[in-house]
């Protein structure tokens, strides 16, 4: 029986996210803010190549990938917007993977999982001028993660 409320919730969780990856669509076309949406065709069609998000080598993961979102604000308005859209993520049920707090700026990164596999990796960048946020959506693992961050540092 718990196992059975434990998958529900987690089914709705997922449901939560991938409703609110739809209202960052809204956002496209608004003055001040920059809007990429990446298809899983397109991911496809990347794959095996050195595909590069802000920096990070997703390479490995195009295959594992069903979406790919990264929505920008440069303006005090839209990054005012941007922010409260952020801000509606249920965050409380992802898991925070890192923050990081450095002069003035803050970046956070949050997954959400079913069981052991990573359904939605977003990450929130915030340099009070700006605001980032990238949603990486599909079905992957802790190891995939480890690897594209393990590229960075190469």
């Amino acid at each position: 029986m718990r196992k059975i409320i434990f998958t529900l919730f987690l089914l709705i969780a997922s449901a939560t996210v991938s409703a609110q990856s739809r209202n960052l669509e809204r956002l496209a076309g608004e003055e001040g803010i920059s809007y990429v949406y990446v298809s899983k065709a397109m991911l496809g069609l990347i794959s095996g190549s050195n595909a590069s998000v802000n920096g990070l080598n997703v390479s490995g993961l195009t295959e594992k990938l069903n979406a790919l979102q990264v929505v920008s604000a440069d303006r005090p308005d839209a990054v005012r917007r941007l922010r409260a859209e952020a801000d509606a993520f249920p965050k409380a049920n992802m898991e925070v993977l890192m923050q990081v707090i450095d002069e003035g700026s803050r970046t956070e990164y949050f997954t959400l999982k079913q069981g052991e596999r990573i359904t939605d990796l977003l990450m929130l960048y915030d340099s009070g001028d700006s605001y980032t946020l990238l949603l990486i959506q599909g079905n992957f693992t802790s190891r995939d993660i480890q690897e594209i961050t393990e590229s960075t540092r190469k």
